[in-house]
């Protein structure tokens, strides 16, 4: 017997019939539990099966669903997200937080399942249980964070408030969840912002932060001064000029767009700024415009969110990233230098842009970067000479022109680059190519002008358009094929 048992051990596999059936399953009992891990303060999130009464209230026990089975029984991609978000809040409890745990929340947010939503109310129990759990919603994610420093004295009061569902919340009347949420009457909040975190737990932890005068300088330098891109800091110590002070309000002063290009590793930022008069303000932070009148007082004025958002609508409209990218913590967006500089994308881009008159800053400096960013834009013209037609061919790019010899070794490289005079390239349209080779095969190049022996006439008819041909050259030709045409008769 003792063989028998020892054989069975070692040669027949145990399988419980139930993991493989429901192994990684997330049937129609699922639902997603917030909680802390046990013995550190920070978020995971547990898939659990759990049977309900007919009032659809939890009953135990709970099974926990491993969501690395789940990912294996989808291949949707949205479901597929869902299980990985999840996963980054398993079995990492001291995972330092990182920007990614926001969009990974997110994705968590979408809920391709449509499960229902719990959290751990340790208060009841340390374990989780039906009892132990606390149904939850999710309002509107928090975009509004301010800072308001107050002058109160020889001291600076700096306080933290919160915009959900329009209404403005002292941190004393919101409780905090898992350091990226706010939890208000049963409505789970997700912060939109990574920024607010450490500000909001800070502030939670710290109420009123009272900064003496004679550091407050050094305070708003170091610390309002950085917080600013993406929190509204509100001093009720400086004079806020409106709208309704149209001769001192930013209504009043000269306004223009620019967007400024740089390197940024791989990719390349591009940053939308609104210049008024002096001041230079990235429309994606939170800064105000801010300065002293001429008795040396501050003032703050209020930005004109109305241009601003077409400014960025405009960028929105341009590519599908940038509207990925509008909701992360960046004052700018970005996309990979391969894709930026594909002239089928900013051609167009630059196009738009000085048609709006945006100035554009930065992109001859690129590394790596050769190319002019504007569309070429070619004039053709046939006049008539002594024994020759010459044809003048001018290809400008913005405010340089392409000389015709450069013009004739791209031709014959078959290459759409032209080299112009400043370094850079310009790019020459695929379908011009054949017709410059054409142009090139039947003149000569001299000077600046292409020459064609008035015995070709046949090559002006058939490589040039009836507009590009000054009218004495369209009278020439006309004679030349009339007199041909009655030679052929005779």
């Amino acid at each position: 017997m003792d063989l028998l048992t020892d054989l069975q051990g070692q040669l027949l596999t145990d399988i419980d019939d139930k993991s493989i059936v429901n192994g990684g399953n997330i049937g129609p009992d699922a639902i997603v539990v917030l909680k802390n891990y046990r013995f550190y303060k920070s978020l995971n999130i547990e898939i659990y099966q759990a049977a309900t009464t007919k009032s659809g209230k939890l009953k135990n026990p709970l099974h926990t669903v491993n969501p690395y089975e789940a990912v294996l029984k989808t291949n949707k991609s949205n479901e597929l997200k869902f299980l990985a978000a999840i996963c980054r809040f398993q079995n990492n409890p001291t995972a330092a937080k990182v920007p990614a745990d926001l969009e990974a929340l997110r994705l968590v947010l979408q809920n391709p399942f449509h499960l229902r939503f719990f959290y751990h109310d340790q208060n009841i129990g340390e374990k989780v249980t039906a009892a132990s759990l606390r149904e939850i919603t999710f309002g509107d994610t928090i975009h509004h964070v301010s800072v308001t420093v107050s002058q109160n004295g020889n001291f600076y009061d700096v306080s933290a408030t919160v915009v959900v569902n329009r209404k403005s919340y002292l941190l004393a009347e919101l409780e905090l969840k898992y350091d990226f949420f706010v939890l208000l009457d049963s409505k789970m909040h997700l912060l939109g912002n990574f920024h607010y975190i450490k500000l909001l737990r800070f502030f939670k932890q710290q109420g009123i932060l009272k900064i003496h005068e004679s550091r407050f300088k050094a305070f708003e330098q170091s610390v309002l001064t950085k917080l600013q891109d993406y929190i509204t800091i509100v001093r009720t110590h400086v004079n806020a000029v409106t709208h309704s002070q149209p001769e001192q309000s930013s209504a009043a002063i000269p306004i223009e767009r620019l967007i400024y290009v740089s390197d940024l590793d791989q990719h390349v930022a591009i940053n939308p700024v609104m210049k008024y008069g002096t001041y230079e303000i990235p429309v994606l932070s939170k800064r105000l415009i801010e300065g002293h009148d001429e008795k040396g007082n501050p003032f703050a004025l209020e930005r004109n969110d109305q241009e601003e958002i077409k400014f960025v609508a405009m960028l929105l409209r341009q590519h599908p990233e940038f509207g990925e990218q509008i909701e992360n913590d960046l004052t700018y967006f970005y996309m990979y230098k391969q894709k930026f500089l594909d002239e089928n994308w900013f051609l167009n881009a630059f196009e738009q842009w000085q048609r709006e008159g945006i100035t554009v800053l930065g992109f001859n400096k690129l590394k790596g970067n050769k190319l002019d960013p504007n569309k070429a834009s070619i004039n053709i013209r046939v006049l008539s000479g002594m024994n020759w037609f010459n044809t003048e061919i001018k290809v400008r790019f913005g405010k340089k022109e392409a000389r015709l010899k450069e013009l004739e070794r791209a031709v014959t490289k078959r290459s759409k680059f032209v080299q112009l005079d400043d370094g850079t390239q310009g790019i020459l349209p695929l379908q011009w190519l054949e017709r410059f080779a054409n142009f090139f095969k039947e003149s000569e190049v001299a000077g600046e002008v292409l020459i064609t022996p008035k015995i070709n006439y046949q090559a002006i008819k058939e490589n040039y358009e009836r507009q590009e041909l000054s009218e004495d050259v369209q009278q020439e030709i006309s004679g030349y094929d009339l007199k041909l045409a009655n030679f052929a008769s005779i």
